[in-house]
């Protein structure tokens, strides 16, 4: 299984539509072949945006990657965030 975390702290005229964009991904994302689970929540202060992602192995995420709904979100990112956006991979036994 594979841990994908991402975090994103967005403009605060794009927030709005960061929350919007990251809600319609979760329900198409979450009947993912291969998606264990697939959430989005918003830090205390309201600022950062993060992501948690489980797969059931590398193929499940990659196949994810190429979805249109992914790829639709992606592209709707452009230059929304205060600083770039991270994402950490681990391996779960």
């Amino acid at each position: 299984m594979l841990l994908i975390h991402g975090s994103a702290v967005p403009k605060p005229e794009h927030r709005d539509y960061l929350i919007e964009a990251a809600a319609k991904i979760t329900r198409a994302t979450q009947s993912d072949e291969g998606c264990l689970f697939y959430e989005f929540s918003i830090s205390l202060d309201g600022r950062a945006i993060t992501s948690v992602e489980i797969w059931r192995d590398r193929e499940a995420l990659d196949a994810h990657m190429s979805h249109p709904h992914t790829i639709e979100f992606m592209n709707g990112l452009g230059d929304i965030f205060v600083t770039p956006p991270t994402m950490t991979e681990s391996k779960l036994n």
